[in-house]
């Protein structure tokens, strides 16, 4: 019954009537939605995307001695050996001052408690061998000595980049370098505990 009544609606004069009015309704917002002469817009597309510049709260404060040790090769892209710091003695030492997120201080590599790996076997290993050999101490002053949040990062002296992260009192990280000439370091085992 319910079928037969629908169907004479659809049918009957009052639903044409009622369709052409929606017919209606819906042409006039199509014409008064678009103006003459206006195009449709584009989405904004960034040119490329921008880069955080801004630092972090620090999570703490590096302030103090730090030791420990690094496994570094130089950044020649076949190199003839690995150069293995110990842990005690220390291999690595920093002696840093913060203030903000700004960092200052001295990193200090002690060769004389370092083993060297050959990795290429006969081919000479260069000026780092012969700092091993003579035991050298090279302290460096810290450059661009930034913390943001838990991540420190700076420059030494001998323009290699260091990027470690803090986790409570540890510092654990990387150093690149793009030194030419083998003269960088490039390292994934920094290791540092504080004193």
């Amino acid at each position: 019954m319910r079928l037969n009544t629908l169907n004479n609606f659809i049918y009957s004069s009052r639903f044409v009537c009622f369709m052409k009015k929606i017919l209606v309704c819906m042409l006039l917002v199509l014409i008064l939605g678009c103006k003459p002469g206006s195009e449709p817009q584009q989405p904004i597309v960034p040119d490329e995307p921008q880069q955080l510049t801004t630092t972090i709260t620090p999570a703490r404060d590096l302030t103090g001695n730090w030791e420990g040790s690094i496994i570094f090769t130089n950044n020649c892209p076949n190199p003839a050996c690995r150069y293995k710091g110990r842990m005690i003695p220390p291999s690595l030492t920093m002696n840093l001052v913060q203030n903000g997120n700004q960092v200052a201080g001295v990193v200090t590599v002690n060769f004389a408690n370092f083993e060297i790996e050959e990795l290429v076997s006969g081919q000479d290993c260069g000026t780092f061998e012969e700092l091993v050999r003579q035991g050298a101490v090279s302290p460096s002053q810290i450059n661009k000595g930034v913390i943001s949040s838990s991540r420190f990062t700076f420059t030494d002296v001998g323009d290699n980049n260091w990027d470690l992260s803090l986790t409570t009192d540890l510092l654990r990280g990387t150093i690149t370098s793009s030194v030419p000439g083998c003269m960088g370091i490039t390292s994934t085992e920094v290791r540092l505990s504080r004193r």
